[in-house]
C-alpha cells in the first residue's frame, strides 16, 4: 500500500453503493439442538470434538477446534472483498487469567479444516485478566490477524463493553474481585470481519468490528497488505470459526448466526491522496484502490476550482510533478478509473515547492514569542492522521513550554496528538538530522493514592515522509523514537519500535531517582525497586535533555539512531541499565523519500482506559540540524560465538553495518598456509568444514566496505580448532502440544510458610514419551512458584511455537518460578548409563533458552548435572529477566570438567532453590543426569539442548557419511555408482561414490621425458594425489618390479611432494629410463 507524504487531508469521499451478494447465512436458532458436524456444509476438524446447537446456539467445543462452511466459498477477483458477520456471547472463566476466546475469518480450502497459516486470514479475540489491579473487569481484545500478535488494528474493549465482569471486580484496591459481583455471560455482540483481496500479488487488507447489540458500543480497526501466498492464489474462499484450547481451553462461545457475503469492486475515490513539495516538483502518492485501472491526475494553483484543467492519466499510485515554480502553491485532486466507471474526486491536497535544508541547522527554538495551539505557529502543522492540538505553549515563570497537560482534552487514544515542523529536510545516503529537546514528564495520581500508570509511550518523535500518518515507530514511512516510561518508573528511549525496552534494544534510560520523581511510595513500601517510601509522592520529574541522531545507512531501507538522556539538574547521564550504542532498523518508504520532516507527538498510550493516572510531557529548546558526508565507521566483526565440532568450527558473529561487500574468512594452518575460506559471505554465521580435528587454526573475519571508504576493510582474528565429539542425546523442542496445568490437576504442593508451592517429578516422570501426544525425551522435574498476591497460573507445557519448545509458565507478575528439568543419561539413547566428564573429554552441553521474568525479577538460566547422586548448575548462564526479554539464547559449557559448578540441594522440595557452595567439574567421572535450571522467571523453556563427548568417526567413514553413502552401500570394498571404481578408491582420489562420471582424480603417467632432479637423468613421470589428513586412515604405497614373474618392491624412485591444498597433495615420481622394462602399481590401503 502506498503512504501518504507530506499531505494535509482531512475529508473524505463517498464511495459508489455496492450490493453484496449472500453466500450463506445460518441462524441457529431454528436448529434442533446436536453436533453440526456433517451438516449443512459444517466440517469439524479431525480431533473428534464436538461442536453442538444447544437451545438455538452453536457451541464451539470450549477444549478448542477449528470448524468451517463448504456450502460457497467465494471467488475473489482483485479488488473484491468477502465478509463475514457473526452474532455471538461468551462466557468466560471466572479464574483470572490471560485466556483466548475463539477466532473467525475465511480458509482456502472446503474439505479439510486444518491448514497451513499461509491458508487462513484470521481474526482472534483474547481475553486478558490476570492482574486485577490493572485488567479490572477484563479487556477483550481483538487481532484483525492473527499471526500478528498485538498487531496493526488491534483494538481493545473493556469487560464492560462487552457487558461483562467475569472475575467480579468491584473496587481499585485489593482484594478486587468479589465473586458476589461475577457476570461471566457477555451481551450479544457482532463482528464483521472483511478481507480484500489486493492488487498486490500475495497480499490482503483486513477490517475487523464489534459492537455491542445492547449498548451500542462500538469498535474497529484495520490493516493492511497481510501476506498470504496460498490464499492470495485460492480459487475460493471458506467461512471458518474455532475455538481457543490447550492453556487457553475453559471459555465458551456461543454463535447465534454466521452469514458470509461476497462484495464486488467498490468504486471508491483515492484515498491516502499525499503531496510533497520538493526543490523543482512535487511528488504525490496515494493508496492502491482495488480495482482502479487507471489514475487522472488534476492540478489547479486555485483551491477547489478544477474547470477547464485537463488531467494527466497514469497507471501507478505516484506522480512526480516537475512543472512547478518554487514559492507557488498547487492543488490536486485525483480520480480513480474502474471498469465500470469513475470514481469522484479524492480529497484535495496541496504542496508548495521549496527548499530542502542540508549541511545547516535547521530549527532551534525556545517558543519565545508562541502562545496557545504550537500547530499553526512559526512554521508548525498539525499531523491530520493524528488527533489536533498536541501542545499548547504556555509561559510559566518565564520559560515558554509545549505544554500537553493543558491541552489533555483533546487527546486520541487511539492515534495520539502530533505535530511537524514544515521544514524539509534531505534524506541522502550518510545524512544525519539530530538534534536535542528538554522535557519534563508528569503523571496524575490515581485518585488520593499513587500513580498506576503501567509500561506506557510519552513522546514519539523524530523524521517523517508523511504529514498526514499519526507517529508511530513501527511504521515504514518514518524513522521514529519512542520515549517511555515504565511500571517501575524508569524512563527510557527506544527506535523503530514501540513498547518496553529489554537489553537489545534500550538506547538511554534514566530510573526513577536519576530522573527526579517519586511516583509511586505507597507501593514502595512492598516493592522497593518502585520508589522511596519514605519520601513524598513526586509526580515530576526534573528537566530531562534528550539528545538524538538519525542517519541513513548505505543499507537499503536502513536507518542508524543513537539516543542520550541525562538529568539538567543532577548531570547524571543514561543510568542503571544496559545500553546498546546505537539501534538500526528498517524504514524502507522513509529510506526512498528525498526529504523528510521532523514530528512529535503526544503518544497514544498516555492515557489508557484501563488506569487513572495519565501521562504528560513539557518540552522546551527543541533544535534540529542536518549534516552529510556522515561515513560508515569501518569497524571489525564482533565474533560472538565460536563452536568447535568433528572436523568443523562453526562461527557466528554480529552483523557490521553498512559492511555491503560481506565478510571474507580466511584460514592459516600450523603450517604457515593462508587459505581464503569463503569471500562476500552475506550471512553472520559460517560452517569451516572439514579441518582435521586436534589442529589449531587461525582464522581472520574480514568485513568489507565500499571502496570510497579509506580503509574500506576491518577484520578479527581468533584461533580454534576442531574437535572430535559424539553425540550422546540431541533434541528440537518440536515434540507435539501438551500441558500440565498443576493448579488444575490439584498436583501442587503448599510449604508450610506459605511462600512456595511446587510439584515434585524427581522420580515419576513429568513428561513422558510417546503419551498424551507427546513425542519427546522422558523428563524429570522439580518445579517452583513463589506464592504471590498475582500468583495464578502455574503449568509446564510442550508447544509448537516458535518451531517447538518445552518449559514452565507461571505467567504472574512477580509470581517467579524456579525449576530444575532433567533427563537421566540411560534415557538419552547412547547406551550408557553415565558419563565421565574427566577421562572422556571434553562432555559438553548445549541448550537454547528463551526465558523472562515479570515486574523486577533477576533471576537466570544454566546448564545442570548430577554427578552421583548431588546436583549442580553450571557458572556459564543468561539473565532471565523482564528486561532482557524472551529472545532465545544459549547457553553452552564446551567442557564440563573445566567448568565452574554450584552445588544445587534439592533435598527439600518446600525450600526455595538456590546454587550453594561453588566447585570445579574435575571431579565429576560419575554424570549420570543431565537438564537445565531456571529461578526468579515467570516463563523459562528450552528450545534445543545437545549433549556431546568425545569421540569421533574415523576419516573414512566422515566422507562417507558425507557423501550420501548409508550402511548398505558404505563398505569400502563396494561400487554403488558402477563405475568400477571402489569406494575406497574414490575416497583415496577425491571421486564421488554415487556419480559415474566423476572416478576423483586417478594416477597419471606421462611418458614424455623429463630431467629427473638432481641427477639431470631422463625420466618418465607417474603422478597421484593424496589425502593430507594426518588420520585419513589409509596408505599410499607405490611399489614397482622389473619382473612380473620376481614379485613387487616398495619403490624407491626420486619423488617430489607439493601442496595442492588444504586437503590434498600432489606426488610426482620419476621413473629412470635405464632399464629394459619397468611395471609400477600403486596400493591403496
Amino acid at each position: 500500500m502506498k503512504r501518504l507524504m507530506l499531505s494535509v487531508s482531512c475529508a473524505c469521499m463517498a464511495a459508489l453503493s455496492v450490493q453484496a451478494v449472500e453466500l450463506f447465512s445460518e441462524d441457529f436458532s431454528t436448529w434442533s439442538d446436536g453436533d453440526i458436524n456433517g451438516i449443512s456444509g459444517w466440517i469439524a476438524s479431525t480431533n473428534g470434538w464436538t461442536n453442538a446447537v444447544v437451545n438455538g446456539e452453536l457451541m464451539l467445543e470450549p477444549a478448542g477446534d477449528r470448524i468451517m462452511n463448504s456450502t460457497a466459498g467465494a471467488e475473489l477477483n482483485v479488488g473484491e472483498s468477502v465478509r463475514l458477520t457473526m452474532d455471538y456471547r461468551v462466557s468466560v472463566a471466572p479464574e483470572r487469567r490471560h485466556s483466548g476466546c475463539f477466532g473467525f475469518g475465511i480458509q482456502t480450502n472446503d474439505s479439510a479444516v486444518a491448514g497451513s497459516s499461509d491458508e487462513l486470514i484470521n481474526a482472534y479475540m483474547f481475553i486478558f485478566g490476570q492482574e486485577a489491579s490493572s485488567r479490572a473487569d477484563g479487556q477483550v481484545h481483538f487481532f484483525p490477524d492473527n499471526q500478528q500478535w498485538n498487531g496493526p488494528g488491534t483494538y481493545v474493549m473493556s469487560g464492560a463493553d462487552c457487558g461483562m465482569n467475569p472475575y467480579g471486580y468491584y473496587t481499585n484496591a485489593a482484594p478486587y474481585d468479589d465473586v458476589a459481583y461475577i457476570d461471566a455471560d457477555s451481551d450479544v455482540l457482532r463482528s464483521v470481519y472483511t478481507v480484500t483481496k489486493s492488487h498486490i500479488t500475495n497480499q490482503f487488507n483486513i477490517t475487523v468490528s464489534t459492537s455491542n447489540l445492547s449498548s451500542g458500543v462500538y469498535y474497529s480497526g484495520s490493516d493492511y497488505a497481510i501476506e498470504r501466498p496460498a490464499a492470495w492464489a485460492a480459487p475460493a474462499l471458506y467461512a471458518t470459526l474455532y475455538g481457543a484450547g490447550g492453556d487457553h481451553a475453559g471459555n465458551t462461545n456461543y454463535i447465534q448466526k454466521v452469514t458470509l457475503e461476497k462484495l464486488p469492486v467498490s468504486i471508491d475515490a483515492p484515498t491516502g491522496v499525499g503531496a510533497l513539495g520538493l526543490d523543482g516538483q512535487v511528488d504525490l502518492t496515494w493508496n492502491i484502490m482495488p480495482g482502479a485501472t487507471e489514475y487522472d491526475i488534476f492540478r489547479t494553483e486555485t483551491a477547489g476550482d478544477y474547470s477547464g484543467v485537463t488531467p494527466i492519466t497514469v497507471s501507478s499510485e505516484s506522480y512526480s510533478d516537475t512543472s512547478v515554480v518554487n514559492g507557488t502553491t498547487y492543488y490536486y485532486s485525483i480520480v480513480a478509473k474502474y471498469a465500470d466507471g469513475d470514481s469522484a474526486m479524492s480529497v484535495e491536497v496541496s504542496a508548495t515547492p521549496k527548499t530542502i535544508y542540508s549541511d545547516t541547522l535547521v530549527y532551534s527554538t525556545d517558543f519565545s514569542g508562541m502562545n496557545g495551539d504550537l500547530a499553526g505557529d512559526a512554521e508548525w502543522s498539525a499531523v491530520s492522521g493524528s488527533s489536533n492540538n498536541a501542545f499548547n505553549v504556555i509561559t510559566d515563570a518565564g520559560t515558554n513550554w509545549a505544554d500537553t497537560v493543558s491541552v489533555s482534552n483533546f487527546f486520541d487514544e487511539t492515534v495520539g496528538n502530533a505535530v511537524y515542523l514544515d521544514r524539509l529536510i534531505r534524506n541522502d545516503v550518510d545524512d544525519a538530522v539530530e538534534g536535542s529537546f528538554d522535557v519534563v514528564v508528569s503523571v496524575t495520581a490515581s485518585g488520593t493514592d499513587d500513580s498506576d500508570h503501567n509500561n506506557q509511550g510519552v513522546l514519539s518523535f523524530g523524521i517523517t515522509s508523511s504529514s498526514t500518518e499519526a507517529l508511530d515507530a513501527d511504521k515504514a514511512m518514518m524513522a521514529m523514537f519512542y520515549l517511555g516510561v515504565r511500571a517501575e518508573n524508569n524512563i527510557y528511549v527506544t527506535f523503530g519500535q514501540e513498547g518496553n525496552d529489554i537489553d537489545s534494544n534500550r538506547l538511554a534510560f534514566l530510573g526513577w531517582s536519576e530522573a527526579g520523581w517519586n511516583p509511586k511510595p505507597v507501593e514502595a513500601v512492598s516493592k522497593s525497586w518502585l520508589g522511596n517510601p519514605a519520601a513524598p509522592r513526586d509526580l515530576v520529574t526534573d528537566l530531562l535533555r534528550v539528545r538524538w541522531k538519525i542517519r541513513k545507512t548505505r543499507e537499503p531501507g536502513v536507518y542508524q539512531a543513537w539516543a542520550s538522556l541525562s538529568n539538567t539538574v543532577s548531570g547524571v547521564v543514561n543510568t542503571t541499565s544496559t545500553l546498546i550504542e546505537f539501534e538500526t532498523d528498517t524504514m524502507q518508504e522513509m529510506y526512498d523519500a528525498v526529504a523528510g520532516v521532523f514530528a512529535m507527538g503526544r503518544h497514544p498510550n498516555a492515557k489508557k482506559a484501563e488506569y487513572n493516572s495519565e501521562l504528560f510531557a513539557a518540552v522546551e529548546n527543541v533544535s534540529i540540524s542536518h549534516s552529510s558526508g556522515n561515513l560508515p565507521e569501518v569497524i571489525a566483526p564482533t565474533v560472538t560465538s565460536v563452536l568447535s565440532g568433528d572436523r568443523s568450527v562453526i562461527i557466528e558473529w554480529e552483523p557490521v553495518l553498512d559492511a555491503l561487500g560481506g565478510y571474507t574468512l580466511t584460514v592459516e594452518t600450523p603450517d604457515n598456509e593462508v587459505y581464503v575460506v569463503a569471500d562476500g559471505i552475506s550471512e553472520t554465521t559460517f560452517t569451516d568444514a572439514p579441518r582435521w580435528n586436534g589442529e589449531t587454526n587461525t582464522y581472520t573475519l574480514t568485513a568489507n566496505f565500499d571502496s570510497d571508504l579509506a580503509p574500506n576493510t576491518a577484520s578479527t582474528n581468533f584461533a580454534a580448532a576442531p574437535i572430535g565429539l559424539e553425540t550422546v542425546f540431541a533434541m528440537d523442542g518440536s515434540y507435539g502440544a501438551y500441558v500440565v496445568d498443576f493448579v488444575a490437576s490439584n498436583s501442587v504442593i503448599t510449604n508450610a510458610g506459605n511462600t512456595v508451592r511446587y510439584v515434585d517429578y524427581l522420580s515419576t516422570p513429568l513428561f513422558v514419551k510417546d503419551e498424551n501426544g507427546y513425542t519427546g525425551p522422558t523428563l524429570y522435574a522439580l518445579l517452583q512458584q513463589d506464592i504471590h498476591e498475582n500468583t495464578a497460573n502455574f503449568y509446564a507445557e510442550a508447544s509448537t511455537d516458535g518451531g517447538g519448545k518445552i518449559g514452565l509458565s507461571t505467567s504472574a507478575w512477580n509470581a517467579f518460578g524456579n525449576g530444575l528439568f532433567f533427563m537421566p543419561v540411560s534415557d538419552m539413547g547412547y547406551g550408557a548409563s553415565t558419563l565421565d566428564a574427566v577421562n572422556n573429554a571434553p562432555l559438553s552441553t548445549y541448550v537454547y533458552f528463551g526465558s523472562w521474568t515479570w515486574g523486577a525479577g533477576n533471576g537466570s538460566v544454566r546448564a545442570a548435572v548430577r554427578n552421583g547422586s548431588t546436583w549442580y548448575v553450571s557458572g556459564t548462564k543468561y539473565a532471565a529477566n523482564y528486561i532482557s526479554g524472551g529472545e532465545p539464547k544459549p547457553v553452552f559449557v564446551p567442557d564440563v570438567a573445566a567448568e565452574t559448578w554450584y552445588e544445587l540441594d534439592i533435598s527439600d522440595p518446600s525450600v526455595h532453590l538456590a546454587p550453594g557452595a561453588s566447585t570445579d567439574g574435575s571431579g565429576f567421572t560419575d554424570v549420570n543426569a543431565m537438564g537445565w535450571y531456571f529461578d526468579n522467571a515467570a516463563n523459562a523453556y528450552v528450545y534445543e539442548m545437545e549433549v556431546k563427548i568425545s569421540g569421533a568417526l574415523g576419516s573414512y567413514d566422515y566422507w562417507a557419511l558425507n557423501s550420501g553413502l548409508v550402511s548398505s552401500n558404505s563398505a569400502a570394498g563396494l561400487d554403488p555408482d558402477g563405475d568400477l571404481v571402489v569406494n575406497s578408491i574414490e575416497y583415496a582420489f577425491g571421486g564421488d561414490p554415487l556419480d559415474p562420471e566423476n572416478v576423483g582424480n586417478l594416477p597419471v603417467m606421462d611418458a614424455s621425458v623429463y630431467s629427473e632432479p638432481g641427477t639431470g637423468d631422463d625420466a618418465f613421470v607417474y603422478v597421484y594425489r593424496k589425502r593430507r589428513d594426518p588420520i585419513s586412515g589409509i596408505t599410499y604405497n607405490l611399489k614397482s618390479t622389473e619382473n612380473l614373474m620376481t614379485g613387487w618392491s616398495s619403490a624407491s624412485f626420486t619423488a617430489e611432494e607439493s601442496v595442492l591444498d588444504y586437503e590434498w597433495m600432489v606426488v610426482t615420481n620419476y621413473l629412470p629410463l635405464t632399464s629394459d622394462q619397468l611395471f609400477i602399481q600403486l596400493d591403496v590401503e
